[in-house]
């Protein structure tokens, strides 16, 4: 039997799962930025590779990335019945100070690769030394900006996003656990259930305990849970070297600013927004 996987940077977790799971399984996986999806002719190959496999997991990126929709939509058409859409695992309720942000339609370098923090952008913009932004990073800020409410309203936009497709994730949520390196990077064990529900769904025989595969996503950013934030949710929470995160958020806008002259990131990226407008509101300058 041969699958093909079609993903954004969860295809590869998706399908060493399978092959993992089922014997005699043999997968395709395309990873979308690993090819030029808008190229037609290299659009055109991978969906024929997609066509010629048995069956298609084809993850639904279209709802979190708009401009991947027309390769989804393809893509079914190619391989009509034999394809089964299945959920992006993105989540911020762990994460909900890390934000990507944009300029000129890109995401520009961060704190951690593209990811930055928002309140420690917002910090630097509004002028704040790095002392007086390690100073917003507190239960105080957290909860005016919404952040201990972020976990309840990312587990519910998780779960009605998988089950539109027939997937239950509730185990990723309840109870909380850490299940994700970065707001779009899940553990290689939250896409466990994922890949046994595609298997029942394939009819496709698996194994009771398959050996997780390497956690890949791992050798990217990892960015850490607040103290504060774990405590609510009672997970424990890695070692934070918030000073060094703050360095590195104002050293990459620093670059940037250099490199392309000033911008308000706030404009594109609304954490951002919301993180300037406590700052403004809240703070005695």
């Amino acid at each position: 039997m041969r699958i093909g996987v079609l993903g954004n940077c969860q295809a590869a977790g998706l399908g060493a799962w399978l092959q993992a799971g089922s014997p005699g399984i043999e997968t395709c996986v395309h990873i979308v930025n690993r090819f030029d999806f808008r190229d037609p002719a290299v659009v055109a190959g991978v969906v024929a590779e997609l066509a010629a496999c048995d069956r298609v997991l084809i993850q639904n990126m279209g709802e979190t990335q708009p401009a991947l929709t027309a390769l989804v939509h393809g893509a079914r058409d190619a391989v009509g019945d034999g394809g089964l859409l299945w959920p992006v695992i993105s989540f911020d309720g762990l994460h909900p100070d890390c934000v990507y942000v944009l300029r000129d339609d890109a995401p520009i370098d961060g704190a951690m690769g593209p990811y930055h923090s928002a309140l420690a952008c917002a910090a630097w913009q509004e002028g704040l030394a790095p002392a007086r932004a390690l100073g917003l990073f507190n239960a105080f800020a957290y909860a005016a900006l919404g952040y201990f409410d972020a976990f309840d309203s990312a587990a519910a936009r998780l779960l009605d996003r998988a089950g539109r497709l027939g997937f239950d994730l509730g185990s990723l949520v309840t109870p909380p656990g850490v299940f994700m390196h970065t707001v779009n990077h899940p553990t290689i064990h939250a896409l466990a259930p994922v890949a046994e529900q595609a298997l029942d769904r394939l009819g496709l025989a698996r194994v009771a305990r398959p050996t997780p595969p390497p956690d890949t996503l791992a050798a990217s950013a990892i960015w850490p849970v607040y103290p504060e934030i774990a405590r609510r949710l009672d997970l424990s929470a890695a070692a934070l070297d918030l000073a060094a995160l703050v360095a590195a958020e104002y050293a990459a806008l620093d670059r940037d600013r250099d490199a392309r002259g000033p911008f308000d990131y706030a404009e594109t990226t609304p954490a951002v927004a919301r993180a300037r407008a406590f700052i403004r509101e809240r703070l005695i300058r």
